[in-house]
């Protein structure tokens, strides 16, 4: 009988209890017993503790078992172990299982388990851990699975709905995954919406700590489709690259999610913006992006003059004038767009249409040359705030030719 507590290596036990027949061999008649009131893990700044354990010791043929169940860190959720070794072969294995774990906007956090999640806010949904782990003289291996139900939160300014994973983890030292692990999260918003949101990756070995190399990233959006091509994220916070393919979106639903309010937009466009992203310095850029009609479609700009930040035009010429009229009701057959987004947050939009108005000097066509450059810093901040967007935070962006 041994009632002690010990620290190693960043593991306490508190109120070990251990109870063993003598001598050892007498396990196989007479089962031993485990017992830990209070445990805790620590390594890298971060502590798991209140787990316990309670457990049975046994052997057979010169091998022995510990069987057992308890509570993982916070006393949260079931936990069940299984470790056997064989001194004669030196060999051994342990199985462990954690979960499910339930999360609630009024319960359970997971800061509660881990304080570097204490960003995370209103979690909800269900969490489960599986790890397994083998030695020998030859060498060892480790696995594990993390499963993801259901889960919501808040991570400002995001905000996750029906998120669902099932990862797999082929090594835990190095941390390495098998590849097209999958993520599905049925809306995410930040600002503006995504649905429907699918991710597959691969948790890579690389210097300076694990990487996620993301083979396929794709959302639904606006009526349409964003297709990102692959991409690495390293754990040095290393600029990457990426390019997404915008996939007919529909403009009447981009008007809607933009709060356009009296302008309507019709149709559908296609594009690609090339992205180079900066996450040491928090930074996204738009590098040559284009966007172009997928077909014809309607632009309604009521009172253009004054929407687009022209002033008094009573004097222009009759020609300009007509052209601000065909706004009003403006069937396009052509739209291209060229758009660039600078690190600092200069946002950069240059659109050509060509169509006409019916209702205009009998439908003449018309060309527009419309350009649009805004600091996205206060637009940003009001999404942040709850998308509280006015039309005085685009005063003096457009230009109309």
């Amino acid at each position: 009988l041994i009632n002690a507590s010990t620290t190693h290596r960043g593991l306490s036990l508190g109120s070990l209890r251990v109870e063993v027949p003598l001598p050892p061999d007498r396990l196989a008649q007479t089962p031993g017993r485990v017992r830990v009131a209070s445990a805790a893990v620590a390594a890298e700044g971060t502590r798991l503790g209140g787990m316990s354990f309670d457990g049975v010791l046994s052997s057979k043929a010169g091998r022995y078992r510990l069987d057992g169940s308890g509570k993982g860190p916070a006393g949260q959720a079931g936990l069940s172990l299984a470790l056997a070794y064989d001194p004669e072969a030196e060999s051994g294995s342990l199985t462990a299982k954690w979960g499910p774990i339930l999360f609630a906007p009024d319960g359970l956090q997971p800061k509660t388990l881990l304080p570097a999640l204490a960003e995370a806010e209103k979690v909800s949904g269900s969490m489960r851990l599986e790890a397994e782990a083998s030695w020998s003289p030859e060498g060892g291996s480790q696995s594990a699975r993390l499963v993801l139900s259901d889960l919501d939160a808040t991570l400002a300014p995001l905000v996750v709905e029906g998120l669902d994973a099932d990862l797999r983890f082929r090594s835990l030292l190095p941390l390495e995954s098998a590849p097209e692990q999958l993520i599905e999260i049925d809306r995410l918003t930040a600002g503006v919406p995504l649905e429907q949101v699918l991710a597959t990756f691969q948790v890579v070995d690389a210097a300076g700590g694990p990487a996620v190399a993301v083979e396929r990233l794709q959302a639904d959006f606006s009526g349409g489709r964003l297709l990102a091509s692959p991409f690495r994220v390293d754990a040095r916070g290393s600029p990457f690259r990426t390019s997404v393919e915008l996939v007919h979106l529909k403009l009447d639903r981009l008007s809607e999610i933009l709060d356009l309010g009296e302008i309507q937009l019709s149709g559908r466009v296609i594009g690609q913006m090339p992205l180079a992203i900066d996450p040491a310095a928090g930074t996204v850029a738009i590098e040559n992006g284009w966007l172009q009609a997928a077909d014809k479609g309607v632009i309604r700009i009521p009172d253009a003059a004054a929407r687009l930040g022209l002033g008094d035009v009573s004097g222009q010429q009759k020609e300009f004038l007509f052209a601000l009229e065909a706004l009003n009701d403006f069937r396009y057959t052509y739209l291209y767009g060229k758009v660039s987004f600078g690190a600092q947050g200069a946002l950069d939009l240059a659109l050509t249409l060509e169509g006409n108005n019916p209702a205009v000097q009998e439908g003449y066509p018309f060309k527009f040359n419309i350009t649009f450059s805004v600091d996205l810093g206060e637009v940003l901040e009001a999404v942040r705030r709850g998308r509280t967007l006015t039309p005085q935070l685009f005063d003096g962006a457009w230009s109309l030719k």
